[in-house]
């Protein structure tokens, strides 16, 4: 076992009620920006089970390593909870200077100020490890939904379940890209990979920001001004267009299509519209007419948002389905964190 102990830390400065567990989170990170004398280089891989960091953070389990970065379950021995610590490859910050860090710093901000939402994977703070500006968010033990689609998990117990579990995903997800979309941010980079679960099918967006976050480390492979996954994407957004709100329906669509298919069948984003009925006839779930007239439009029509699609996808939630993908969502718009007070383990729901 190795102790990394070689980091200063970055916090926004408190605003909270002293006995806010964000505020505890704070003041831990706040904690060692006295004293330091510097990070110390250390490599993702460097990182492994059992090691603790910063003699908080105890690393649960193998990295699960991404182009941009990796990610891990850690547990905070203070706080007894359990957190995703994701990091950015070191190489990306590692010539650029400190403009770079407080760029990307900056860009995860967006995603601590949306607070809480039953449907939104919760950001608590950025803290520096080893150079690295390093994300921790609330931990998701269901995986991602794109593990649940390529696993084929999502597709257990009768068609009505599978059905039922489509349609709740899609709603959850739906939801929660509103809520940013109400308080002014944009996702950008909505796909399978970014929709995270629990055990039990709570379906939470993630990583909000981070898709511009991470273009301002790709050496110039993309637009300084637009982060996206090319598969999901509308042509406007891969040709660097600025980001609005219905690219992230237009995403969001290809993600439930791909739920129905079983897997992607389209290479980009911008060719899955004139693919529509192939894709279609190859599901592996048959949408409902309702449904699929939905995420049609969805890639067509701009006007669409995720009210409208909300309520055709509840309308189709018929018994013996489940329940929940009908009930309305409990926070509200105006929830923020400075509404929770004391908690032992991170929230993940109102």
């Amino acid at each position: 076992m190795e102790d990394f102990s070689m980091s200063n830390s970055l916090s926004k400065g408190s605003v909270y009620e002293s006995e806010s567990f964000f505020k505890a989170y704070q003041d831990d990170a706040a904690s060692r920006m006295a004293g330091d004398k510097g990070p110390i280089a250390i490599s993702n891989e460097q990182i492994r089970q059992g090691d603790v960091i910063l003699e908080t953070y105890r690393v649960e389990g193998d990295a699960i390593h991404g182009g941009m970065g990796s990610v891990w379950r850690v547990h905070h021995q203070s706080w007894n909870a359990g957190l995703a610590m994701k990091r950015p490859q070191p190489r990306f910050f590692a010539e650029a200077g400190e403009q770079r860090k407080a760029d990307f710093i900056a860009e995860c901000e967006h995603w601590i100020n949306l607070g809480l939402h039953p449907n939104i994977v919760s950001c608590y703070y950025v803290r520096e490890i080893g150079g690295v500006p390093t994300i921790f968010s609330e931990w998701m033990d269901g995986g991602s939904l794109k593990d649940a689609i390529q696993s084929g998990r999502l597709y257990g117990g009768t068609d009505d379940e599978v059905q039922a579990r489509i349609l709740d995903v899609a709603i959850q997800a739906a939801r929660g890209l509103r809520y940013s979309h109400e308080n002014g941010l944009i996702h950008q980079d909505v796909k399978p990979g970014n929709i995270l679960l629990t055990g039990d099918w709570q379906a939470k967006a993630a990583d909000f920001g981070l898709a511009k976050a991470q273009s301002r480390l790709s050496d110039g492979e993309r637009p300084l001004s637009t982060g996206y996954t090319l598969a999901y994407c509308p042509k406007e957004q891969a040709g660097g267009a600025a980001a609005e709100e219905w690219m992230d329906v237009y995403a969001w669509a290809l993600t439930v299509i791909e739920m129905y298919a079983g897997k992607r069948l389209w290479d980009t984003g911008a060719e899955a519209s004139a693919r529509l009925e192939d894709v279609r006839a190859a599901a592996r779930v048959a949408p409902p007419e309702d449904v699929w007239a939905l995420l049609a439009r969805c890639l067509e029509d701009r006007s669409v948002g995720f009210g409208d699609a909300e309520t055709v996808l509840k309308d189709a939630c018929r018994a013996p389905w489940t329940s929940r993908c009908r009930a309305p969502a409990p926070c509200s718009t105006s929830t923020n964190r400075a509404s929770f007070t004391a908690m032992s383990s991170p929230p993940t729901s109102c």
